[in-house]
């Protein structure tokens, strides 16, 4: 595919393109790329801009596309090796809070995005994962109610965004509004319908396009985030095969790193999802959530 978008420059940083209505000054940002193994969303950018039509459609605000880590992806398809190039140097992703590391691709792209932050008012994060069968939304509390409004989801996500050091919490800190979608799956087709649906419903709640709000999926549970488990060593496994939002009972022991134990001390039932394949020491391996609605 050859995205043609991918050439344009905002304010003579790369990788992004603005739709520009002229009413009603209102900025979002939807964020792509962040990731070099998760290029689906190129594909949607390009449905919107080219099939959609975005600049014709477009009724208020302004929108930025931006691809945030185009060069990890430029490094993985020219070396085409799918466990290396998730990021160059640095978890783009990772960084919104910690100190500045010189040299760092990341942290440089990061700089350079920041010049232009405090013109958004709304941001849409958009990911994809390895191992999922469903599509989620991710927001903080005070924003669940708009997600559910918004989203064909099966399940949405809560958590403390900001405290994740996601880019999207620079947003949140700064009392704008801002959601994450994780999307079954890196292989675009198999759920591009899905994906192309639930953007159109987050600029059409906004009044950005005239579209009505689609609903196919029935939404099954609200989670709220409660831990990041991160394996310590190869020899970390689980203790049987999960798949998400499976329920782990109180005391329950569901991994084990070498004679270290993990088990479910919180009071209550928890679940666990976005579970690894394959276990790297030192990253987050799986998370644990409780039900909140």
């Amino acid at each position: 595919m050859n995205y043609n978008f991918l050439k344009n420059t905002y304010k003579q940083i790369e990788w992004i393109s603005v739709i520009d209505s002229w009413k009603k000054w209102k900025n979002i940002w939807i964020f792509a790329l962040t990731h070099w193994n998760e290029p689906v969303w190129l594909e949607v950018i390009n449905y919107l801009i080219n099939e959609f039509d975005i600049k014709k459609n477009i009724l208020i605000w302004k929108i930025y596309f931006i691809c945030v880590n185009l060069k990890a992806y430029k490094k993985y398809i020219s070396q085409d090796d799918f466990l290396n190039y998730r990021f160059v140097n640095h978890n783009m992703n990772r960084i919104y809070k910690k100190d500045f590391v010189r040299g760092s691709y990341e942290f440089e792209r990061l700089e350079e995005l920041k010049i232009i932050f405090d013109e958004i008012d709304v941001v849409l994060d958009l990911h994809s994962v390895a191992a999922w069968n469903n599509i989620i939304w991710i927001t903080n509390k005070k924003q669940v109610n708009i997600a559910k409004d918004i989203f064909d989801v099966e399940n949405i996500l809560v958590d403390d965004i900001a405290s994740s050091w996601a880019m999207i919490g620079y947003f949140i800190d700064n009392c704008k509004m801002a959601f994450g979608i994780e999307c079954w799956n890196h292989i675009w087709k198999t759920a591009y319908k899905n994906w192309i649906r639930n953007v159109l419903n987050f600029l059409s709640y906004f009044g950005v396009i005239d579209y009505k709000i689609q609903k196919e999926i029935k939404l099954n549970w609200v989670f709220g985030f409660l831990n990041e488990i991160f394996p310590k060593s190869f020899d970390f496994k689980h203790t049987k095969k999960f798949i998400n939002f499976d329920k782990i009972w109180i005391n329950e022991v569901y991994a084990r790193d070498k004679d270290y134990e993990y088990k479910n001390t919180f009071d209550k039932e928890i679940f666990i999802a976005l579970v690894w394949k394959k276990v790297k020491p030192g990253e987050g391996n799986w998370f644990l959530f409780e039900k909140i609605i």
